[in-house]
């Protein structure tokens, strides 16, 4: 009788051991495209994402993963890319981000990257298509807030949300408001509680003191100004853009001497 048991558990392991092995094997592969990701790697990201999507079609992870690096490569390959190609990339992200809320609409990285995409594309030429991404990119952020109020990107990007829309003209918001329905209303205030709160939760990122100095520049609170950009050039740089973003502080503090 005891070897009945330890029969039993041997066919279990033999027959569980691919399914875990090839688990192992995609979450080994998530992470390396999350790591090229996070170093500007994305032509390499987007090499190992899109292949994975077809027998992984409602992995959450893969999706935002894919939408993630579609979204950077978009915004941070801007001067080597035609408009037609960010608006392709973005497209196929929030496609990919609004599959994975549809899989799980409590997945708060769903939201973001579909709020993060829909952004992108709001910055884009589209007539009434930027308006309606501009209305989406806020409900998404807004909605990732719900499932984690405590999400930092989120609430950074909600308040660029706010930044951007508060400095649409008054022209322009009427014409949006009868052609397309509407943007929204946006608040510097606003943004500034949300930059706040992002640099509360972490303090070391050189991309909210820079957006918050920018925001207190369209306020015209000079000083305030001064200080968040002072502050990033001496901040250290930690990520691949970070380099970038000291370099418009210090282009914005020029400007502020002047």
């Amino acid at each position: 009788m005891p070897e009945r048991p330890l029969a039993l558990a041997l066919v279990l392991a033999i027959l569980t051991a691919p399914a875990i092995d090839a688990q192992e094997d995609l979450n080994g592969t998530l992470a390396r495209i999350d790591s090229l990701d996070s170093a500007g790697a994305f032509a390499q990201a987007l090499a190992l994402a899109e292949p994975l999507l077809a027998a992984h079609p409602d992995n959450c992870r893969l999706l935002c993963l894919l939408a993630e690096v579609q979204t950077d490569l978009a915004v941070y390959r801007a001067d080597s890319l035609e408009i037609e190609r960010q608006k392709e990339l973005c497209v196929a992200a929030l496609t990919a981000a609004r599959r994975a809320v549809e899989c799980d609409p409590g997945y708060v990285e769903g939201w973001f990257q579909a709020a993060q995409a829909a952004g992108t594309l709001s910055g884009l030429p589209g007539g009434g298509e930027t308006v309606a991404y501009c209305r989406e990119a806020k409900e998404a952020f807004e909605r990732a807030l719900a499932c984690d109020p405590g999400h930092i990107w989120s609430l950074h990007g909600l308040a660029v949300w706010h930044r951007e829309v508060a400095a649409v003209p008054g022209t322009v918001r009427l014409a949006a408001n009868v052609l397309y329905g509407g943007l929204g209303r946006g608040s510097n205030r606003e943004a500034v509680r949300l930059f706040s709160e992002a640099i509360r939760l972490n303090p070391d990122s050189i991309r909210h003191h820079l957006e918050l100095g920018k925001t207190y520049l369209e306020m015209k609170e000079w000083d305030l100004a001064r200080a968040e950009l002072e502050r990033v050039t001496r901040m250290p740089a930690r990520l691949y853009y970070d380099e970038n973003l000291k370099v418009e502080a210090r282009q914005l503090l020029v400007g502020l001497r002047h």
